[in-house]
């Protein structure tokens, strides 16, 4: 790039670099004060011999210049003016918010003024208000919704205005109706604009006057572009009244004569008036009009068809009518039918029909409809044979042909006549036909694989076409259908995804084919098992459902559960016990150490039977698990054998020493014999083996606290906390322990200090939630629902509480919640049931029995505390009962 040539030159004289741009300072006048401004470059260059550039700003403070000019008087009295309003004003914030009145006399009946802060008035003010807030508490949440809006009073004259002006309705006036009212008001008629007496005469003349000018327009071509024939058919298809379907009647009605008028040779107009007059139940002019259209338009299939209709109250009437119309139409199908339908046997129905096909041999409709009505069987094969051939691409002749005569034969001779895109329809007639005959599963898919060779529909299709066949009663061609139709359009890697998604969303039938085929293919997949029998229980069909057991058995021998659902079904709903014990057996067999087998053949037995079978189980199992020792020292103890209970025990303790049940089972049979002493020592010696077990630490503060050591039980607590520093049940023990010992506010500390090491423990916000005080306890529901994942235990407990607060709808709701959240929970169908007994419909509480039965809980608290008790001899259900009516009488 070129250098410049000035860059190189000597700048001229008095050039300040960046000038032209801003880039440096400037100095204006008012700087400078009165002395005269010197040109650019004029300063002179500092010099150390410049003596007076020192001292030149020394008397600066002392001139009367400044940066504006000199001082005068004016300046004086403008600030001493400033000066005074400036004191004025700060004399006005200095005073007090409220006067004292010094010589007023004081009256002790009115409020004395005080001189107060800003800050004492706010407190003061609080003070005041503090009891109403406090009870603010108490205002539960739906008082707190139903507070009322407060009223819009700002816009209210606005807003009636303008709903006043939106009910007034304007008109457009022309030039002449607006030179016609000013020439009614110079003739004398001067009323007309006077607000107080109005000439209504002269104002429906004007109305008049724009209705003709609509009217009139409606013959120009630019009215006719209106997409009238659409406004019309909707009017056809809507029914009802007139006076609820269309605004104004007598305007649609002339509007419709208008278009009459213009377009007379268009029936759709004939036709809306007709219907128009109809449902204003003036049925005589309908007629007239109706009949009018069909004289000018006589090739209108639907205006004759409407005419028909409008007359159907006088069949002779129509029998001309529709005599006149096929005259004018003779290829329409419907007013061949129509006439047909009018006539009351059937010979005068061939009759008609027979014409008609004479005019019309190709409809499909016609052949069909004249069948119908042919005594002669052999008459009828010889119309279809001949049908068939006139339209052989039918498949309804077809298919009616086939059912009058030799079905296969004519079902093979349609294949090669009908479209491929309809073929399928007969190949799955045929298969329909096949089972119909002989009910051969082989042969009914052999002829569905053969249609699927020679036609191309997808796999949706397919199984659409399966669910109707499965609702027309062919099961095994919708079977068939669904085998040949699973790989159509899926990867292998898919597939096994897509075919369950098929299942969960089809009709039962399909969905057994379904899983059947998935089964089959893919025998080890349990999940499939499980889905394929939940799906026949959520049925109700046991017989399927146990051909299923057996399946998935033979298929799975080593999953243990197969057999024991299986004979649980067997026992429950078919009450076999012999059948259960078979299945249990055969299960055995193939898994001879597995426990859940051999408890569920010890639970189908009693007595000596059973005690037999126990000690069979000990000899091969007692080794390996604890678990064999606590039943059978279960089944002794049910039994009233306290003493082979307790030796069981013992020797149980002496195979698994860490076994924690054991020494809780030895501790309770001591505390029955009450020996609370010996039973403490059990309980200790469990802590001792067993130190992460807090049920043993609870069981043996309880035995201390029975034997009147309290200060024994809060210390084994602490050391309990120690072991267990994470346990809510031992925190909720130490509430429970001092609550016990009427050391209420002791428990209350303890509370909370345990639920600030345990926030999220669904035990000790109940608890929390039990102490509140009743106008507090709203406050924690949300707070324990947040912190405990909506818990069921605390959800039962809102529960309850709404329910003793007399909240009856409330509580139903969070009872019905507590059901979403865990259908297993026990206490809420105990809590539940004794609600019903108060609140409740028998109807109501058979429906919760069976959801009990249903879901057959196995959590909770007390319901656990209560299948348990090894002294009880009632069925779940009845104890569910027994339970629910001692809740009952506790509310």
């Amino acid at each position: 790039m070129e250098r410049k040539s000035f860059l190189d030159q000597e700048p001229p004289p008095g050039y300040i670099a960046g000038i032209g741009r801003g880039a440096t300072g400037f100095t204006t006048q008012a700087d400078l004060g009165g002395s005269r401004r010197l040109p650019a470059g004029s300063f002179a260059p500092e010099d150390d011999n410049n003596e007076d550039d020192e001292e030149r700003f020394l008397d600066a403070d002392d001139d009367d210049t400044g940066r504006f000019g000199s001082i005068g008087d004016d300046d004086d009295e403008a600030d001493r003016i400033y000066d005074q309003i400036e004191a004025k004003l700060h004399r006005k914030k200095a005073r007090p918010r409220k006067r004292v009145l010094k010589d007023a006399p004081k009256d002790e009946n009115k409020v004395q003024p005080q001189d107060i802060s800003i800050g004492q008035s706010i407190r003061t003010i609080g003070e005041e208000f503090k009891e109403y807030k406090e009870k603010l508490s108490e205002v539960s949440a739906e008082d707190w919704l139903n507070l009322p809006d407060s009223g819009d009073f700002t816009k209210r004259n606005k807003r009636a205005r303008k709903e006043m002006q939106e009910r007034q309705r304007f008109y457009r006036n022309s030039d002449f109706v607006t030179s016609g009212l000013r020439d009614v008001g110079s003739t004398g008629d001067q009323a007309l604009l006077d607000e107080k007496d109005v000439d209504l005469t002269g104002l429906s003349a004007a109305k008049e006057k724009v209705l003709a000018g609509q009217l009139t327009s409606l013959r120009d071509d630019k009215a006719e572009s209106v997409d009238a024939e659409t406004y019309l058919s909707q009017l056809q298809e809507v029914p009802g009244e007139i006076s609820t379907e269309i605004g104004d009647y007598h305007k649609t009605r002339t509007l419709f004569a208008k278009m009459r008028e213009t377009n007379p040779y268009k029936p759709d107009a004939w036709i809306a008036s007709a219907r128009l007059e109809y449902e204003a139940k003036k049925y005589k002019r309908a007629r007239e009009l109706i009949q009018q259209g069909c004289e000018k338009c006589p090739k209108s299939e639907e205006a004759w068809l409407v005419n028909i209709e409008m007359n159907k109250h006088d069949v002779s009437v129509c029998k001309v009518i529709v005599a006149e119309a096929v005259r004018y139409n003779a290829k329409s199908v419907r007013l061949w039918l129509c006439a047909a339908s009018l006539e009351a046997d059937s010979i005068s129905k061939k009759r008609i029909l027979r014409k008609a096909l004479e005019f019309l041999p190709r409809s499909s409709e016609l052949w069909l409809e004249v069948v119908k009505y042919e005594d002669d069987e052999t008459m009828a094969l010889r119309m279809l044979q001949k049908a068939t051939e006139l339209v052989p691409g039918n498949v309804s002749l077809w298919l009616e042909y086939a059912k009058r005569g030799d079905s296969k034969q004519i079902l093979e001779q349609a294949l090669e006549k009908v479209d491929s895109a309809d073929a399928h329809i007969l190949w799955i007639e045929m298969a329909k036909e096949e089972e119909q005959r002989t009910g051969n599963e082989v042969k009914i898919g052999r002829i569905v694989e053969s249609c699927f060779e020679h036609t191309s529909l997808d796999r949706e299709t397919w199984l659409d076409i399966a669910s109707q066949c499965e609702k027309d009663g062919s099961s095994l061609v919708a079977r068939a259908i669904v085998f040949s139709s699973m790989n159509l359009g899926v990867s292998d890697d898919d597939k096994l995804d897509i075919w369950k998604a098929d299942a969960l969303e089809r009709p039962p039938e399909i969905s057994r084919s379904i899983y059947m085929f998935i089964t089959s293919n893919f025998p080890h997949d349990i999940e499939s098992w499980m889905n394929f029998i939940k799906m026949e229980k959520t049925l109700k069909q046991y017989d399927q459902l146990y051909v299923v057991y057996q399946m998935a058995t033979r298929a799975n021998p080593k999953y243990e559960l197969f057999y024991l659902m299986y004979a649980k079904d067997k026992w429950k709903e078919d009450g076999d016990v012999e059948k259960a014990k078979a299945i249990i057996a055969e299960a055995l067999e193939v898994n001879p150490e597995s426990e859940d087998l051999w408890f569920a053949a010890l639970k189908l037995r009693s007595g000596e039977e059973a005690r037999e079978l126990f000690a069979k189980c000990r000899e091969l199992l007692g080794g390996k698990t604890a678990r064999v020792w606590h039943k059978s020292v279960t089944f002794e103890r049910q039994n009233e054998n306290r003493a082979a209970a307790k030796n069981l025990a013992e020797q149980g303790i002496q195979h698994h020493p860490k076994e924690s049940k054991l020494y809780l089972q030895w501790g309770q049979i001591l505390e029955e014999e009450n020996e609370l002493a010996a039973a403490a020592e059990i309980y200790h010696k469990g802590t001792l083996m067993c130190p992460n077990r807090p049920l043993l630490w609870v069981h043996l503060v309880r035995a201390y606290e029975k034997l009147g050591n309290l200060l024994k039980a809060r210390s084994i607590l602490d050391q309990a906390v120690i072991s267990n520093p994470f346990s809510d049940q031992i925190q909720l023990e130490r509430v429970l322990l001092e609550e016990r010992a009427h050391n209420r506010s002791q428990a209350e500390r303890i509370l909370a200090t345990a639920l600030k090491k345990l926030p999220n423990s669904a035990l000790l916000w109940r608890q929390n939630i039990l102490y509140a005080r009743p106008s507090h306890r709203k406050n924690l529901y949300t707070t324990a629902l947040n912190c405990t994942d909506d818990h069921p235990m605390i959800i039962l407990t809102i529960a309850k509480d709404m329910w003793l607060s007399g909240k009856i709808a409330r509580a139903k709701q969070f009872f019905d919640a507590c059901y979403e959240k865990d259908a297993a929970y026990g206490d809420y169908y105990i809590h539940y049931y004794a609600f019903l007994m108060k609140h409740g419909t028998k109807g109501e509480i058979q429906e919760l029995e069976a959801r009990f039965t249903e879901n057959d809980p196995h959590s909770g608290e007390e319901w656990c505390a209560l299948m348990k008790d090894v002294h009880r001899k009632d069925t779940d259900l009845e104890l569910l009962r027994k339970a629910a009516e001692r809740a009952a009488g506790k509310t």
